[in-house]
């Protein structure tokens, strides 16, 4: 057996950051994630102490919500306003007809989507 001494450390300097903290000198380590390697635990040599240490992603997912009507009526006004931005000029740029094209069908989709659930 390796004779391997535990090392005391600040745990909760450590924990819940947007860095990964050196338990050893407390420096704010950058780690660029790349979706390869993003495994439960990893390895990584401090940028400042040199040290190698553990550190683990902890990814959160936060809900939102609200109730039908109001998104409904939410997501209408902003593509009624986005339809009104882009036909504002008399003679509109053939992007922004299609923009506003795209608007309008967004719009109706939105409009047969909503008429289904007060359907059911």
């Amino acid at each position: 057996m390796i004779d391997v001494k535990e090392v005391e450390f600040d745990e909760l300097d450590c924990s819940y950051n947007n860095e990964a903290v050196c338990p050893y000198c407390s420096y704010e380590n950058v780690i660029i994630l790349d979706g390869e390697d993003d495994s439960d635990e990893n390895e990584t040599e401090c940028a400042n102490c040199e040290k190698i240490f553990m550190y683990r992603v902890r990814v959160s997912v936060e809900f939102d919500s609200q109730p039908i009507e109001n998104y409904y009526l939410k997501e209408r006004q902003r593509l009624q306003s986005r339809i009104e931005r882009y036909e504002i000029d008399d003679e509109p740029y053939k992007w922004q007809k299609e923009m506003a094209l795209q608007s309008k069908r967004e719009l109706a989709q939105l409009d047969k989507w909503m008429e289904r659930l007060i359907e059911n």
